[in-house]
């Protein structure tokens, strides 16, 4: 029966944070500081911890809109509806996979793409990267890696490590 009600909230376009909404202030301000505590281990200092927190107090108040997206393109429990594993293959573009090296999503499939030759970007044009002291929240947890890395994919060594030179220089990396 409890499943059933999951699947029929799902097709209502039901989100996680419909309940965060009716909660108010004072609940969603209760559950940021859970699941920041829990989801961006990562980020420490007290006043990055604030800014987080309020950014995400704003989207989970305000109206609905991207998270509409999740019921669209997943089925419940997160399973994606229409698999890019079964379309990348067609895509004769420069693919590039990252990945937090703390992840919870699987690199599997990015890999079986990659080492199969099945993309039409093979060789130098299809890659993964696997960002340092990292969870899924990349641009979060180690923004100056994740840069790095879409520099290198994009332009190579030479121009990825004058980035990752400038960035030591300022003491960011």
């Amino acid at each position: 029966m409890g499943a059933r009600l999951v699947l029929k909230l799902w097709e209502y376009n039901f989100t996680p944070f419909g309940p965060l909404r009716y909660a108010g202030s004072y609940g969603t301000k209760a559950f940021l500081n859970f699941y920041v505590g829990r989801r961006m281990k990562s980020i420490t200092h007290p006043e990055e911890l604030t800014e987080i927190k309020a950014y995400l107090h704003q989207i989970f108040l305000r109206p609905a809109s991207g998270e509409y997206a999740l019921n669209t393109l997943l089925s419940p429990g997160s399973w994606a509806k229409n698999p890019l594993i079964h379309r990348l293959p067609a895509l004769d573009v420069p693919v590039s996979f990252y990945y937090g090296a703390r992840d919870w999503m699987d690199p599997v499939p990015a890999m079986f793409l990659i080492e199969q030759k099945l993309l039409a970007a093979s060789g130098d044009r299809a890659k993964l990267y696997f960002i340092d002291d990292a969870d899924h929240h990349l641009y979060l947890d180690n923004p100056v890696d994740m840069v790095f890395k879409i520099v290198l994919h994009i332009f190579g060594e030479e121009r990825a490590g004058e980035y990752k030179g400038s960035k030591v220089g300022q003491g960011e990396a």
